[in-house]
């Protein structure tokens, strides 16, 4: 038996950083951008200031509904005022691509060139958000397809659209229409490969026994046998895999089709690949070898798993995850620490079905893992497991995390603290204020928004506060963002306890001070105002916070935030002196600040002060 080494090397496949969604600051979307630079250390950047009537606003935040879960762990770092009152998570500035309007009508139109572009947009918007008619698309599509005639350009794209507005159920009926032509019968063989369908499989066996020069033809073939062949395909696989003429890439993509069809017998070929000089033998084998479930298969996956390359590993780590889970259990302490984050993360998914201290500790231990999915996972896996008799054990473990030197062990720890609402850990959430690392103090900033009720430990959140807000007012500290998010988060836990002694601090945030004092504290200061003085009759109060919202200066208009935070907490105060200002805003839904205002009306009504 011989395996060719001159083929071209095959390629593999390997949350921008992501941006900064292991931290989910759905808070700060509308006011700031984070993200990482190349070194991992977040970078915060100030979006352009916007009026807050402007109508490209408008544009920007759509209305997604109202429905906000309570019942699910609070999101780490949002804020207090975008939940209360509850408008929806109107902040979000994700949203889904929505699809351009498609006349699908339009593939039975006289025009030529209309057909053709009605096509070519269903194919760029089919998977997109509020595209419309797919069903009678398809049926359009296949109609024109089975007249035979279109222009050759124009058919080709309406079979690339009608593949992906069907789910298989037309998949003879595209596969006859495709067959003459090479374009067309390439689109519709890797659908049928997705699709799992075997209408073009004599064509794929045809190719795999006879291999030609076509490398990518062949790769279809080897696809499709992947997905619709049998235990009939192992010797034409296995004579491809030994041809000379195959490429490496094609070779793997024929062990993968040999291993997706093959749950046993395959281990004499994969002894024979072991011992030769294969660059990709370790990851052939490994595909050959998934789905065997016998001791042989075990110990050459072992082998694997202990010499090959990292793509190999995974393959084979699957392998034994799926068919040797008592092997796996054993393997996966050895896995928390591998250098792959791939067996990282799968360590995790074998731990989270053992609940033992030990399973716990080695979960916990990957909450300071440096790849944000691996440790974002440890930290959901243990708030689902931190029940019962064994929550003490991971809060022995949260409490490792916050003694260690490890910055994103702490930040996750303070985020599952939290989501488990954990208020013994308020102490420790007041010494992280002033860690070094921006995650750590704007976590525990919010921590202590989310947790904090004590007046031991409010009283302590104040005299924090008091000194920032001295520096912001005489101009002698520029806070930098992460700074300002910790101090908002602050200044709302005053609000949400309602600490009036914090009253006079507060109320310096409300005038604007060229912004000095940071727009989004002052946002956060005046709904925490708008929380403390709900019962107080206080008209210059009133009169202030009405002078921010109709401060439209064309060079300097107030902030938009800070605005949408008067409008909330003249709602909460309920005085009707506040109902003409607010109506001759003329905001309206759906942008927040038109909700806001709606939100605002309505109360002063009710409260008919």
């Amino acid at each position: 038996m011989h395996f060719s080494n001159n083929a071209t090397t095959a390629t593999t496949r390997t949350h921008l950083m992501p941006q900064y969604r292991d931290t989910k600051l759905e808070g700060l979307s509308h006011a700031m951008i984070v993200s990482r630079d190349q070194h991992n250390t977040p970078r915060l950047c100030c979006l352009p200031r916007t009026i807050w009537y402007c109508s490209v606003l408008l544009a920007i935040v759509c209305w997604p509904g109202l429905s906000i879960a309570h019942a699910q762990p609070p999101k780490p770092l949002q804020h207090a005022w975008e939940i209360s009152p509850n408008f929806g998570d109107v902040w979000a500035m994700t949203k889904p691509v929505r699809s351009y309007f498609v006349n699908v009508e339009n593939l039975n139109a006289g025009d030529i060139e209309q057909r053709l572009i009605t096509a070519q947009r269903i194919c760029l918007n089919h998977d997109k958000d509020g595209f419309k008619g797919g069903d009678r698309a398809l049926e359009l599509l296949l109609g024109r397809l089975k007249s035979d005639s279109e222009p050759l350009l124009v058919r080709r794209v309406m079979v690339s659209a009608a593949c992906l507005l069907d789910d298989g159920t037309h998949a003879a009926a595209l596969w006859e229409i495709a067959r003459d032509d090479t374009d067309m019968r390439a689109t519709v063989e890797k659908f049928l490969a997705k699709w799992e369908n075997p209408s073009a499989i004599e064509v794929w066996r045809e190719r795999v026994r006879s291999p030609s020069d076509n490398a990518m033809a062949l790769a279809l073939a080897l696809e499709g046998l992947a997905s619709a062949g049998s235990v009939e395909d192992r010797q034409s696989l296995i004579s491809c895999m030994r041809s000379n003429t195959v490429s490496e890439s094609n070779r793997v993509l024929a062990s993968l089709a040999l291993g997706a069809t093959n749950s046993s017998g395959l281990n004499d070929l994969s002894e024979e690949i072991l011992a030769s000089e294969l660059a990709d033998r370790y990851t052939l084998v490994a595909n050959l070898l998934r789905n065997h479930s016998d001791e042989e298969s075990l110990a050459k996956l072992l082998v694997i798993l202990s010499s090959g390359p990292n793509t190999a590993r995974r393959i084979a780590a699957e392998g034994v995850a799926a068919h040797f889970p008592k092997k796996a259990i054993e393997l996966a302490p050895s896995w928390t620490t591998d250098p792959d984050n791939n067996l990282r993360r799968m360590s995790l998914r074998i731990l989270k079905g053992v609940v033992t201290s030990e399973s716990l500790r080695l979960q916990a231990n990957l909450l300071g893992d440096t790849n944000v999915e691996v440790r974002n996972l440890a930290r959901e896996q243990l708030l689902g497991l931190a029940q019962g008799d064994v929550r003490p054990v991971v809060d022995e473990c949260v409490t490792e995390q916050f003694e260690g030197g490890n910055w994103r062990g702490i930040e996750q720890s303070v985020i599952l603290s939290t989501q488990l609402k954990d208020q013994t850990r308020c102490d420790a959430f007041m010494k992280l204020l002033d860690h070094p690392q921006p995650e750590v103090y704007m976590h525990a900033s919010w921590g202590l928004m989310e947790l904090a009720d004590e007046p031991a430990i409010l009283e302590q959140i104040h005299r924090y506060c008091e000194p920032i807000t001295d520096l912001f007012e005489q101009g002698a500290k520029v806070g930098q963002k992460a700074e300002t998010i910790r101090l908002s988060f602050l200044l709302e836990t005053l609000g949400k306890n309602r600490i009036s002694a914090a009253v006079p601090m507060l109320k310096r945030y409300i005038p604007k001070q060229d912004f000095r004092m940071g727009n989004l504290s002052r946002a956060s200061a005046i709904w925490a105002l708008g929380q403390i003085e709900t019962d107080t009759d206080d008209p210059a109060l009133r009169a202030q916070l009405r002078e921010r919202i109709q401060d439209l200066s064309s060079m300097t208009p107030e902030n938009y935030l800070v605005a949408y935070a008067c409008v909330l907490a003249l709602g909460e105060f309920g005085y009707k002196d506040s109902k003409e200002t607010l109506k001759k805003t003329g905001a309206m839904p759906p942008n927040p600040l038109g909700y806001a205002v709606e939100w605002a009306i309505d109360r002063i009504d009710r409260a008919g002060k």
